[in-house]
């Protein structure tokens, strides 16, 4: 240990690491904290990790000396009962180091004096406030004053809360106000989306153009790719999963793919930030020469139980870790100039029933936000993450998809986030009820991922959406126009689009928006393949 150094802004901790053994290797360095704990307090956990790094390949008998920095901030708990914010407690914080939660080299001390509350986010400045009271239904918090007292037990009462009764609601009082433009034509012509690009001041009548069929027909049409519109020079996306794959064009039916690397578990194991962001930069990269622009990853959920049915897609059990991993690998793979989508937003550690009426996920908000929705904060922060793809369960009565607290609230006033959300695979077949494509776009889930049962759902989909426009033309109207806008920036950061944005207004060619063949298919064709290629270019643009 060569050195601490703590402060009211930065933690700071310099390591020297020497290797004594006889062959070369590397090694890793972690910092936890121990914040004071009161009973009758804020519930904390007894330790919490909140730095590493890792050395380069040491020779024997050669050293590296690490050093390792964190906010001192990150050390304050929610405090979802008073303050309703992020409080850093008085008292005496113990910084350990060593080589892993149970093997610790190193303890030192930082005391603050006074009590200190966080009311602003550290990124955005948005005032930070509860915004998921009704998620617990006043579930007994495990305490650590209080462990046997507390300590989960089978329920006795087995009645529906009203929550969950009244749970898929639409909005029944249509908004007053203007209704917003749509279908307008300009005497100068029309304004595209690569002029946009040239002129932000544009967007509002860009966005003016857009009728509200074409709106629908963008959210509702997105199923591994989404749907371009030629005439305002707006190209279609291919997108495809997942985290230990690229895969190509064409869903599904895709006859392309990518290095198939260690699942996400393996690469958090090596605690390699750098390593997590070349692995990123590799997927892109595959994802560029085989012409995906979105691909459905990373998994920033947490692995909460050994045997949870997505493990294979999540990072680790500690919400740090999963952050800093996920955030790497984001930026890697957005270098390339494709845009991936952070999943499954939020508290998606269940896989049994997810799908079954929307799993009801009970859970307060401290644990949420020191927890659950931690790694996904990191990845829009520090990896900057231009898409999300929202989760099939509920947080409390409400679908994640449906959720405005979660999607806009949090996710885009107070975190910052600039981009578009996706639903996970699509399985509403009424349009109403559970995944209901209206509640999605209230709640800024700018697209359903309807892939190839989108054949079994556009008459239901579609319908309900222009039920709603109907009812409530200025609110629904507003909705559908914020998600078309999320739409057409998210894919300006696409490769998609990369290709067009110098055209402006000169015409787009059919041949520049519809993929050949050859794109999706690199082995021998046969009439079936053709065929399916065929369906899907007139998915993708058939009100182009």
């Amino acid at each position: 240990m060569t050195g601490f150094n703590a402060n009211a802004k930065t933690v700071t901790v310099r390591v020297k690491v020497t290797n004594t053994g006889k062959r070369a290797g590397k090694d890793v360095v972690q910092v936890y904290f121990s914040a004071p704990y009161t009973k009758g307090g804020i519930e904390k956990s007894a330790i919490e990790l909140a730095a590493y790094g890792k050395t380069k390949n040491l020779k024997p008998g050669e050293s590296q000396t690490l050093t390792l920095s964190y906010r001192t901030h990150d050390m304050a708990s929610y405090d979802a009962k008073n303050k309703q914010t992020w409080v850093l407690d008085a008292g005496t914080y113990k910084i350990h180091v060593g080589h892993s939660v149970r093997d610790l080299e190193k303890t030192f001390t930082y005391t603050v004096k006074e009590r200190k509350t966080l009311r602003k986010d550290d990124k955005t400045g948005t005032p930070i406030h509860n915004l998921f009271d009704d998620t617990d239904e006043g579930l007994t918090t495990l305490s650590r004053a209080k462990p046997k007292a507390t300590y989960p037990s089978a329920p006795t009462d087995f009645s529906m809360p009203a929550s969950v009764a009244n749970s898929d609601q639409r909005p029944t009082k249509p908004e007053k106000g203007t209704v917003p433009k749509q279908g307008v034509t300009y005497k100068d012509g029309i304004i595209t989306l690569g002029d946009v690009a040239k002129n932000e001041k544009l967007w509002t009548k860009f966005l003016n153009q857009f009728t509200v069929d074409e709106m629908i027909n963008m959210v509702a049409e997105s199923g591994y790719g989404t749907m371009g519109l030629k005439r305002l020079g707006v190209p279609p996306t291919d997108d495809n999963d997942g985290p230990a794959a690229v895969k190509g064009p064409g869903g599904l039916l895709y006859t392309k793919i990518g290095f198939a690397y260690p699942v996400e578990a393996a690469l958090a194991c090596t605690w390699n930030d750098a390593l997590a962001e070349t692995y990123g930069r590799s997927a892109g990269r595959e994802a560029k020469q085989l012409g995906t622009e979105i691909w459905y990853a990373p998994g920033c959920n947490l692995r909460r139980n050994a045997m949870g049915g997505r493990n294979f897609e999540y990072f680790s059990e500690d919400p740090y870790l999963s952050g800093k991993m996920a955030a790497a690998v984001t930026r890697g793979a957005q270098s390339q100039g494709i845009v991936v989508t952070l999943k499954h937003f939020a508290c998606n550690e269940q896989e049994t029933n997810r799908q079954s009426n929307g799993l009801f996920t009970w859970v307060s908000e401290q644990a949420m936000r020191e927890l659950y929705l931690e790694p996904f904060e990191l990845g829009v922060k520090e990896g900057g993450a231009h898409g999300v793809m929202s989760a099939y369960n509920r947080i409390g009565a409400t679908w994640c998809g449906a959720s405005r607290p979660l999607l806009v609230d949090l996710l885009r006033n107070e975190w910052g986030f600039k981009g578009y959300v996706v639903t996970d695979a699509y399985t509403n077949w009424t349009g109403v009820g559970y995944l209901d494509p209206v509640l999605a776009v209230y709640a800024r889930n700018d697209a359903v991922l309807t892939s190839f049962w989108y054949f079994t759902q556009e008459i239901q989909t579609t319908t309900a959406l222009k039920s709603q426009y109907l009812a409530d033309p200025v609110g629904f109207g507003k909705a559908l126009r914020d998600c078309v806008y999320d739409l057409c920036w998210m894919k300006m950061q696409t490769n998609a689009f990369d290709a067009r944005k110098a055209n402006g207004k000169k015409k787009l060619k059919d041949a520049d928006l519809l993929l050949s063949a050859d794109d999706v298919i690199d082995y021998e064709e046969s009439t079936t393949d053709k065929l399916l290629v065929a369906l899907r270019n007139f998915l993708m643009n058939r009100d182009q």
